[in-house]
């Protein structure tokens, strides 16, 4: 079963995390939502989103797409965050088929 990440950070568009995430999930695709910690996500329009992991745990695991949510300042967030996980995060972006950005921000 294919398998895809989508990482959540403070202040991402719901709408662009939320649809992705059920629309996959519908179509029977297993999703892994991951917050930059263990704390609920507030997002961009003020809905809090509860990711089903953290991006630590979600980055020891393969994953064929990733979908990388906009809205700021959670893409702002996400941009400034992701050096931190260095290795471990060009390794499961370089493993990965797609990666799927939002087209608005």
């Amino acid at each position: 079963m294919p398998k895809v990440l989508v990482p959540l950070t403070q202040g991402c568009e719901e709408i662009e995390a939320v649809t992705v995430i059920n629309i996959l999930r519908r179509a029977g695709i297993e999703v892994v939502s991951a917050g930059l910690d263990d704390l609920p996500v507030l997002a961009s329009r003020g809905v809090m989103l509860l990711p089903d992991t953290t991006l630590d745990t979600a980055l020891q695991q393969s994953f064929d797409m990733i979908v990388l949510p906009g809205g700021q300042p959670g893409t702002d967030n996400l941009n400034t965050t992701m050096p931190d996980y260095g290795p471990k995060a060009m390794a499961i972006l370089s493993s990965v088929i797609y990666i799927v950005f939002s087209l608005i921000s």
